[in-house]
């Protein structure tokens, strides 16, 4: 399994008000549906406070079912 920080062009369009954009984060490898799995973006304030209040598009985790849960 492997982490990898991307930048996403498109990210001022969801976020105007932002000075730069914040990385997306994508997982590549195999997931079994016995795989219990999560990401956590540590260090960036925009994507916590998004993601408390469920909003966010981009941060969350998909569990053995597929769906995208925060």
């Amino acid at each position: 399994m492997r982490l990898v920080a991307l930048e996403d062009p498109t990210i001022q369009r969801y976020w105007p008000s932002l000075k730069q954009r914040p990385p997306l984060l994508y997982v590549r490898g195999d997931f079994t549906p016995t795989d219990e799995w999560a990401i956590a973006v540590v260090g960036h304030t925009l994507a916590y406070q998004l993601r408390q209040r469920g909003n966010s598009p981009y941060c969350g985790h998909t569990g053995a079912a597929g769906g995208y849960h925060h």
